[in-house]
């Protein structure tokens, strides 16, 4: 097999993860939800096929949030496993699972914010062209929030929120020269969001709320194939929410990242910055392995 058809194949699966830092944002975005499940999609090599792909990993982000009139700094940190199969040289399927934890908390750290979500993914891709493949993506996330004020619980603010989100992807890659490639790659979704009626810090009883986010993006990356076991790429990445039943600061979403491929795939190395909706600012790092049976 030739070494092109390998680095198409391993920049197919660069991805950026700010997702896990920007899930504690008040309007989770579909494409961050997207980037996190793209960050531990199967590593395949074409000169060595195998069927099925393991991949663990971890997601450390720090973020600042002035969406609401209090603003709030956190940080968080995510676990991801995923399991993948090829069914044939078109078509493959995966599963991710992932549990992240996020802790808020005002400037003068009488507020606190504890927030546990799971998530889980499933994804199934259909190669087209060499160069194009079309992702289906069905993700759901269920998360509970408590709140700490002056150093007292509050029993009566345990938000729990429900999202579900399905999402169409077409996803290209292009060789520019024998060591430069480009992957852009755009899509849409529709997220559906479910929140619990509970009592907020202020006392005052905030009723269950169904709310529904209509989103649009395009990102692109770019590698450098130094050797098949070194292969560094940078990202760049747009969303626009393009129906949304409640108020935003802002409807784009703005990303760039940097990263590494190690070793055929078995590591990877991202880092990635991000702006949302004029309220969200996050920075992330994560780290995964993978490996094939």
């Amino acid at each position: 097999m030739k070494k092109k058809s390998l680095y198409i194949s391993l920049l197919l699966s660069l991805s950026g993860t700010s997702g896990a830092a920007s899930n504690v944002a008040k309007i989770p975005s579909f494409d961050q939800q997207r980037r996190l499940r793209d960050f531990v999609e199967k590593y395949k090599a074409e000169h060595q096929p195998k069927n099925f792909t393991a991949v663990a990993g971890t997601v450390l982000g720090s973020f600042t949030d002035k969406s609401s009139e209090t603003p709030l700094k956190g940080r968080s940190k995510a676990g991801v496993l995923s399991l993948g199969y090829q069914f044939s040289p078109e078509f493959s399927a995966s599963t991710v699972f992932v549990r992240s934890r996020t802790t808020q908390k005002t400037a003068n750290e009488v507020l606190r914010i504890k927030s546990v979500d799971d998530t889980m993914t499933a994804s199934f891709d259909y190669k087209v062209l060499q160069w194009l493949k079309v992702d289906f993506t069905f993700s759901s996330k269920q998360g509970k929030t408590t709140t700490t004020e002056s150093g007292q619980p509050n029993a009566y603010s345990v938000s729990k929120n429900v999202y579900r989100t399905p999402s169409l992807y077409l996803k290209m890659t292009f060789p520019v020269n024998a060591q430069f490639f480009v992957a852009p790659d755009v899509g849409f979704s529709r997220t559906y969001m479910h929140n619990k009626a509970y009592t907020d810090n202020a006392g005052v009883f905030q009723p269950k709320k169904d709310l529904k986010l209509d989103q649009a993006a395009a990102n692109t990356k770019v590698g450098y194939v130094v050797t098949p076991n070194i292969i560094p790429y940078a990202s760049l990445g747009y969303s626009r929410s393009l129906y949304y039943t409640a108020h935003l600061k802002s409807r784009n979403s703005f990303r760039a990242g940097v990263g590494a491929i190690l070793f055929g795939g078995i590591l990877n190395l991202d880092w990635t910055a991000s702006k949302a909706n004029q309220s969200v600012r996050s920075n992330s790092f994560s780290a995964n392995l993978a490996g094939k049976f």
